[in-house]
């Protein structure tokens, strides 16, 4: 069995961290028709998701669900406008654990997260460093 170009990179990894065809839509609605409009919307998503999902952390850490319910929110909005539909839908399971008070369940669901954010990150930071 060979593998695929996406398999190379990491045979557990599963779908793409970013759906490019929601990046590609910035491009098509940018005055300038390139990919600014999309390296600033993924340089604002690193910049700030990074403390959101610290806030994260720490509702967990402290069982604090209204905490989680609201971060939780946030980061499924601006990760979906990025297209990482997999991270996006994490959150979103995150912020229905966090409504039924489940901090136990919100924690395991917790670990995918932190993976899948590192997977997102790579992804539009190889984004930033494609030429315009």
């Amino acid at each position: 069995m060979h593998a695929t170009p996406q398999d190379s990179r990491d045979p557990q990894a599963g779908p793409a961290p970013i759906d490019r065809k929601v990046l590609d839509q910035y491009r098509e609605i940018d005055p300038a028709g390139g990919p600014g409009l999309a390296h600033r919307i993924a340089r604002i998503y690193i910049d700030s998701s990074a403390e959101t999902l610290r806030q994260v952390e720490q509702a967990i850490a402290g069982r604090n669900a209204e905490a989680l319910r609201q971060a939780t929110h946030s980061l499924k909005s601006s990760t979906a406008s990025i297209g990482a539909m997999t991270l996006a839908g994490l959150f979103r399971e995150l912020e229905a654990l966090a409504k039924a008070a489940r901090m136990d369940d919100a924690l395991v669901v917790l670990g995918a997260v932190r993976l899948e954010y590192e997977r997102v990150l790579v992804a539009l930071r190889d984004l930033l460093a494609e030429a315009p």
